[in-house]
């Protein structure tokens, strides 16, 4: 039979986990707001909560990878969550470009056949 302490400690492990995930993911939305504060753009509230969005989906998607698959240390794989995270400007820049760039080639194939 486990004693109190171990349930405690059984119930509260993953929301640890979980919050310190979430502090290096805002850490990382900070950092990529104190960039653009530089460039010279009005830094809102909601701004900032779209970009905190924004980074914990790109960081998540990070995680599976770096953790599940890979098996780094946690606290690696929570650093580079938050640098994915604040690169999330730039993934998404480069996906945009991937799907620009595969309906142009698929477009002109239909025009090709016609």
């Amino acid at each position: 039979m486990k004693n109190p302490a171990e349930i405690i400690t059984q119930i509260f492990k993953p929301l640890a986990e979980f919050f310190s995930f979430a502090m290096f993911v805002i850490a990382g939305s900070v950092y990529k707001m104190r960039k653009l504060h530089e460039k010279g753009t009005k830094i809102t509230f909601k701004r900032f909560l779209i970009e905190a969005f924004m980074s914990l989906f790109i960081a998540g998607i990070a995680y599976a990878f770096i953790d599940q698959f890979l098996h780094f240390n946690k606290l690696f794989s929570y650093a580079f969550c938050s640098l994915a995270g604040s690169m999330s400007d730039l993934i998404y820049s480069k996906l945009e470009e991937l799907a620009i760039t595969a309906f142009d080639t698929v477009r002109k194939q239909i025009k090709k056949i016609n």
